[in-house]
């Protein structure tokens, strides 16, 4: 999506994000970010504050899908999560050797063009069907229940503090 979508074309009016790396490529590729937030509970919490009765769209991995949503429908803010399915990126082209050749293989294989798995984020942000549904999950522009790991709690906690033990005991910061 950042890099075959013109930014003028995604038509974003005001972006929030988590991560500062998220920000970095968001205003290289899309534009301002109006504000960003370590996690997302603290993103929920400022959004909450602000953004009474609006409609919010936001990119997240599977994990951790929970805190916007819940937090964001409890205010009476529009809140969807999507996947944009199996897409040809870049992704994986770092790799070497036999791991390279299976991301290579597999994308060659399975993966979507980017205008495709850009076509849910299209359908969430323009159409009138769901502009009243929220808190839900979207795959292919339809309605869709993650996978139990994404739904387990206890899992997406611990792997949350796990990622942030590694990133201490690297000397490194989100």
């Amino acid at each position: 999506l950042l890099n075959n979508c013109a930014a003028e074309d995604l038509k974003f009016k005001t972006i929030y994000c988590v991560g500062r790396r998220t920000k970095k490529l968001i205003e290289q590729k899309i534009g301002p970010v109006k504000h960003s937030a370590k996690n997302a509970k603290l993103l929920a919490e400022h959004l909450v504050e602000f953004l009474v009765g609006t409609k919010v769209s936001y990119f997240c991995s599977d994990i951790r899908m929970d805190d916007l949503p819940t937090i964001l429908t409890k205010n009476n803010i529009t809140v969807n999560c999507l996947h944009p399915g199996f897409v040809k990126t870049s992704f994986g082209k770092n790799n070497t050797g036999v791991i390279g050749l299976i991301i290579k293989f597999l994308m060659t294989l399975f993966a979507i063009k980017v205008e495709e798995g850009a076509e849910t984020i299209i359908h969430l942000a323009t159409s009138d069907n769901v502009k009243n549904i929220s808190g839900e999950y979207f795959y292919q522009s339809k309605i869709n229940k993650p996978s139990n790991f994404a739904e387990n709690n206890k899992s997406a906690d611990d792997l949350w503090d796990l990622s942030l033990k590694i990133l201490k005991n690297n000397n490194l910061t989100l």
